[in-house]
């Protein structure tokens, strides 16, 4: 039985073009399964769009293939070479981001039957040689990594460079298959947001090595068969700029440039991106399907800190103050015998050792968590991988044995840089301070010590050092014999989890790519697997890299997820950082960000436009001690004001002002604006534990009451978003037909239900295990009297580990709505109906809604009647749907909102069922 296969909904809702081609695949490959179904689709589909070039260029058309970890993206690479492979094109060429995976290809291409296609590794053959010149070379694949792509040759030059040696081999007139694994290792090229940049400006000022290598690769292989593999596509529209051969830009596409598709879809906000996934797919470049999480379960799991703990978290800020106080002093003293450069490699230096510092301790609170939670799992019959980022063997090949990890990271930074800026004196106080606090070891070593050391424990990541007790000492001990490679050692590891001879598995990034910890049926070890993340990724990529590990295909079980987080409000910068990621992921890696929606992410997120807007007016307040009156609300929602502050916000200011400024807050450089939210939060890491978390709170909350206020006023974008409970199609007009891929465009005119009957509003309520929620009345509707009722369902959210009331609101005649309303706005502002009055205000409204506007029940008359939709039910909706890209500019003119502070505009993306049949995806215009 194949495993389940999932798309996002809006992505399933698009049909693909219908193919020509057809495969000369051997039969044994597709009637022994050996590609499945779904594998055979990106085949057949990628050898689709090789067929033709881009219009208006000399380029061939290229397929981005987008699925998710497991369901076997190098057997698909394979199968495209392979076909390629029989209809004579005997050359590829195959880049990926490890070496290592060259076996994993060898693998791929023999079990799919071109066993007889060799695989050349690129490091088998000297820099500066002539690849034609050796007979194995005649044919094959040439497997090179990214990192060994962007090397120049022993002289230096471009002209000895690998790319230009690769480029050689294969000749100007290379038509065969270029494949690019894990192609968001070339993603990073950043074009600013003000002004026109080329994209080779881009490339030479914030790009990486890697991304310019891949663009000149394909600018010097015209028509080679390019394919773009990656789990995680591109959440901006940035991320794209090295798949140049999906043809978004150019002659005959609605940008001219790179960096004009840039500017335009990162205006367009989500619902571009969201958009950008639907034309690919539509067109026939892109498929990205995902193994199912059926089956998975996923829990951010709160880890209480102790009081011990957080004493020792105290004390640690305290002394951080102390250090931040000599290097600022340093810095503003030291202006004039330092230049610019070197006082910003002071900070640079001054702020990395405090972040990893902070980063090491905010692990050091999760060791018991951890260890509790995979005991149990032990106990219960399942077994454990553990995620993490870094090791801190950077440290621990440094430091004495037993010592703290973070404290001697700490101790390296002040006996390097602190006699720069303190003297002998001040300096030795602050290293018996550092002493004095007594933290933790390092916690992966500690770790591995609760579950039992090494011998029961296999460890997976790049480092070549660890502590071990022994009867009671920390000794160092060194974990790759110089016989041996990290790789062949986390190799042998890996068989030993998935035989069962160690059921705990750990695992860092350095060591993740490629390597399957999943249940696999074909090995010993089928116990469910527990994945633990110990520490979140900063990026989304590197998050679904990790949870890929332990889930994949041909499993027994899906994984239990448990994402550990503590208190500590600096860790939710990379908690909100991967939220956030990970909804807008789901615009290119699975169609629509609600493919993540259950991950339990979401309550982490920081909404890009409102967290910093926020941020300000939350500085704002706190330098004047005072709240304006917008926020007011926040005041009745925050309970340590009351219960620690006495409702005195402005000695709460005091207090939360003087933290921030000695956490180092403003002293980030030169600039006197407000801190970025990133900065903001990594700063938070330097006040203590009780008082971050308030200012983390007041902060947050405030967020929510402007995202409240912009969806009141229609303003907030949250990507795709359904529009009517019930469409009637009233007409369609088709605006346009690609001719290759008779992909189409349409303008449909929909007549859509918005409302809820009594019986729907009644079974939304009765599903709440909730007492406020219920249905209310205004207690003073003004001049809405006859529309003056709501029903209030309860939205869990959480706020730093604190649980907060907040409730959805749904009307009668338009269904449900953005809008939220507090515990506290619903106690103050609205009496609640008992059911019995609830029901004839509903059903009255209901039903006079459906032929009657708004103004009709403010009087007896409305001059525009017959046209008038305002708090109509039935509505009228201007739709374009299909391929909606070629109307771009027309779109930018028609579309729905506006925002008022600059030329930037959102597109409304919509779906919903149309005739209880097919789902359609479409740009809502202004009506």
């Amino acid at each position: 039985m194949p495993d389940p296969i999932t798309e996002t909904s809006t992505l399933s809702s698009i049909i693909p073009p219908k193919w020509s081609i057809k495969l000369r695949l051997p039969e044994a490959t597709i009637k022994e399964g050996r590609l499945t179904n779904l594998q055979l689709e990106s085949v057949i589909y990628a050898c689709e769009q090789h067929e033709r070039m881009i219009p208006g260029t000399q380029y061939r058309s290229g397929f981005f293939m987008g699925d998710g970890p497991g369901v076997g993206k190098g057997r698909q690479i394979a199968g495209i070479i392979l076909e390629n492979f029989i209809r004579g094109r005997k050359r590829a060429i195959w880049i990926s981001i490890s070496s290592d995976l060259i076996d994993d290809a060898k693998r791929d291409i023999c079990d799919i039957g071109g066993g007889a296609i060799p695989i050349h590794d690129l490091r088998d053959y000297g820099n500066n040689k002539d690849l034609n010149s050796f007979e194995e070379l005649n044919q094959g694949v040439i497997f090179c990594t990214y990192s060994l792509l962007v090397r120049n040759g022993a002289g230096g030059g471009k002209d000895q460079s690998r790319l230009t040696q690769i480029v050689k081999w294969a000749g100007e007139d290379f038509d065969g298959v270029l494949a690019f694994d894990e192609a968001h290792k070339a993603k990073n090229i950043r074009i600013p947001k003000k002004g026109r940049h080329k994209l080779s400006q881009a490339l030479r000022t914030n790009g990486t090595k890697s991304a310019t290598a891949v663009i000149e690769i394909q600018q010097q292989l015209p028509l080679a068969r390019v394919v773009y593999v990656s789990a995680t596509g591109a959440s901006e529209p940035e991320h794209l700029l090295y798949a140049s051969r999906l043809g978004l830009w150019g002659p005959g596409t609605s940008f001219d440039t790179p960096d004009t598709f840039v500017r335009e879809i990162r205006s367009g906000g989500t619902g571009a991106m969201e958009l950008l996934a639907m034309e690919l797919k539509q067109l026939g470049q892109y498929l990205a399907r995902s193994l199912s999480f059926k089956g998975a379960e996923f829990e951010v799991v709160e880890e209480e800190i102790d009081q011990e703990f957080m004493l020792k978290y105290d004390k640690a800020v305290e002394l951080w103050s102390d250090i931040i106080s000599h290097f600022s002093g340093f810095c503003k003293k030291g202006i004039e015998n330092l230049t610019r450069k070197e006082i910003n490699q002071l900070r640079s230096q001054l702020w990395g050792a405090n972040q990893r510092f902070w980063g090491q301790i905010c692990m050091a609170a999760k060791v018991k968590g951890v260890v509790r939670i995979a005991n149990e799992a032990i106990q219960q019959g399942k077994c454990v991988v553990i995620g993490l980022q870094n090791t801190g063997e950077s440290v621990a090949t440094e430091e004495e044995s037993g010592c703290s990890a973070a404290c001697n990271l700490l101790k390296n930074f002040i006996e390097k840089f602190g006699v720069k800026v303190m003297t002998t004196e001040e300096k030795e106080q602050i290293l018996e301070r550092i002493d004095a606090l007594q933290l933790p070891i390092n916690p992966l070593d500690e770790i591995i010590d609760l579950l039992g050391g090494p011998k029961r424990v296999a460890e997976m990541t790049g480092r070549s050092v660890r502590q071990v007790c022994v009867r009671g000492e920390w000794t160092l001990v060194k974990r790759i014999k110089s016989d041996s490679s990290g790789d062949a050692i986390n190799i042998r590891e890996r068989k030993k989890f998935m035989s069962g001879k160690k059921l705990v598995a750990i695992i860092s990034e350095a060591a993740s790519t490629g390597i399957s910890l999943h249940a696999d049926r074909r090995v010993k070890n089928t116990r469910r697997r527990v994945h633990i993340t110990l520490q979140l990724p900063w990026s989304a990529d590197r998050a679904v890299q990790q949870m890929g590990r332990s889930h994949r295909s041909n499993q027994s079980s899906a994984p239990e997820f448990k994402l550990i987080m503590t208190p500590i409000g600096g860790e939710w910068r990379f908690a909100s950082a991967v939220a956030e990621r990970l909804q807008q992921l789901g615009a290119m890696t699975q169609g629509d960000r609600r493919a993540t929606g259950g991950s339990g992410l979401t309550n982490f997120a920081i909404d890009p436009r409102y967290g910093p807007e926020a941020l300000e007016k939350v500085f704002n307040c706190l330098s004047d001690g005072s709240l304006p009156p917008f926020a007011e609300d926040a005041v009745n929602e925050l309970e340590f004001l009351e219960t620690e502050y006495e409702n005195d916000f402005e000695k709460f200011a005091t207090v939360a002002m003087t933290a921030l400024q000695k956490a180092g807050m403003f002293g980030h450089g030169d600039s006197e604006t407000f801190p970025t939210v990133n900065v903001f939060l990594n700063r938070l890491f330097g006040v203590k534990l009780c008082l971050q978390g308030q200012i983390f709170s007041f902060w947050h909350v405030l967020m929510e009451i402007l995202i409240r206020d912009a969806k009141m006023r229609g303003e907030y974008q949250d990507g795709i978003t359904d529009i009517a409970s019930e469409l009637k199609l009233k007409d369609e007009e088709i605006l346009h037909q690609n001719p290759a891929t008779n992909a189409h465009t349409s303008l449909l005119t929909l007549w859509g239900d918005r409302g809820v009957s009594w019986e729907e509003a009644k079974e939304f309520l009765d599903s709440q295990n909730d007492e406020v929620a219920g249905f209310y009345k205004k207690k003073d509707p003004q001049n809405d009297a006859f529309y003056n009722i709501i029903l209030a369902l309860a939205k869990k959210q959480e706020v730093h580990g604190k649980r907060r009331r907040i409730y959805h609101t749904t009307l009668p005649h338009a269904g449900h709505r953005p809008e939220e309303v507090s515990n506290f706005k619903l106690r103050n502002d609205y009496d609640k109906l008992d059911l019995e009055e609830a029901e004839k205000i509903w059903k009255e409204i209901y039903e006079y809604s459906k032929d009657h506007c708004g103004h009709s029940a403010r009087s007896s008359s409305c001059k525009g009647k017959d046209v008038c939709v305002y708090k109509k039910r039935m509505y009228v909706y201007n739709i374009l749907t299909g391929s909606v890209f070629p109307f771009w500019e027309e779109i930018k003119k028609s579309v729905a909102i506006k925002n008022p502070r600059d030329d930037e505009f959102s597109v409304k993306v919509s779906d919903s069922e149309l005739s209880n049949a097919v789902l359609k995806i479409m740009i809502r215009l202004c009506e």
